[in-house]
């Protein structure tokens, strides 16, 4: 298997990720996030990998820091869209409260 197979199937399953989320509504700001870009005028392509990117920033920082996922801290990094997330992979800050 070469690494562009694990790099296709990653961003499948990432893409896969989001969808989800926009199909059951969660969580809700993944939906809003989505029609907020599309009403700046971004292709839903490219509105899409803006979400992905901050659910990938959110999974990086989690898996680094081997702490559980922060669903408060990922709603963040939706509402700054469509700015880069500002929680890199290294932000050690504590995660919110649950």
């Amino acid at each position: 298997m070469s690494g562009d197979d694990d790099s296709v199937r990653t961003r499948a399953a990432l893409f896969e990720a989001v969808d989800r989320q926009l199909r059951s509504k969660d969580p809700p700001e993944a939906l809003q996030t989505l029609e907020r870009l599309l009403h700046l005028g971004y292709s839903h392509e490219d509105a899409l990998k803006l979400i992905a990117s901050a659910f990938v920033a959110e999974m990086s920082r989690a898996m680094k820091l081997l702490q559980p996922f922060d669903a408060a801290r990922y709603v963040d990094l939706l509402r700054q869209l469509p700015g880069k997330p500002a929680a890199a992979p290294s932000d050690s800050s504590p995660p919110h409260a649950a």
